[in-house]
């Protein structure tokens, strides 16, 4: 299995779908350890997320204030500057 070092999990829906997610958090800490796990979300279901162990750091986003072509503009430019190929998929 490769081993990506960055994972950014984009869930923007309400707060039944956050807190299915929050599974899948779970499962792929399990899968990748090692990983930079980061999680994109709302204001509104940002406390479902935000103390959860296996996240690095929850990003908001407000869907209803940005249009979502501005979406990556609004991504720490951390997370492009330290990009590296293998941490693409």
């Amino acid at each position: 299995m490769k081993k990506y070092k960055r994972i950014l999990i984009i869930y923007t829906a309400f707060f039944g779908d956050i807190i299915l997610a929050t599974a899948l958090v779970r499962e792929t800490r399990k899968l990748f350890p090692d990983a930079m796990i980061d999680f994109v979300t709302t204001p509104a279901t940002y406390d479902l997320v935000r103390n959860n162990p296996h996240i690095n750091e929850v990003i908001l986003f407000d869907k209803h204030n940005h249009k979502l072509r501005n979406f990556f503009g609004l991504l720490p430019k951390r997370i492009f500057l330290n990009l590296k190929a293998e941490d693409i998929y």
